[in-house]
């Protein structure tokens, strides 16, 4: 996106520090992007442990790995 374009979402972006999140990656290797999906599977049924098994070590997606990677902790508001 332009900066002059859709001003409000990119607001909101920036509001909830998600801009790391949204911006792509200059290179990433597709066989280990196809990697983390093939493996990010529930291992019981409808169990998901939040891990993916990729190049002989789990990566973990879940919220403390998310929030670790946009390096923003969760603050919830009260109520």
């Amino acid at each position: 996106m332009r900066n002059d374009e859709h001003t409000d979402f990119q607001e909101e972006v920036a509001w909830r520090r998600w801009t790391q999140l949204v911006s792509p990656m200059a290179k990433f290797d597709l066989e280990i992007v196809m990697e983390f999906y093939s493996n990010a599977w529930p291992t019981k049924e409808a169990i998901c442990d939040m891990r993916s098994w990729v190049m002989g070590q789990w990566v973990a997606f879940d919220a403390d790995a998310l929030k670790k990677f946009l390096d923003h902790p969760l603050i919830l508001e009260e109520g």
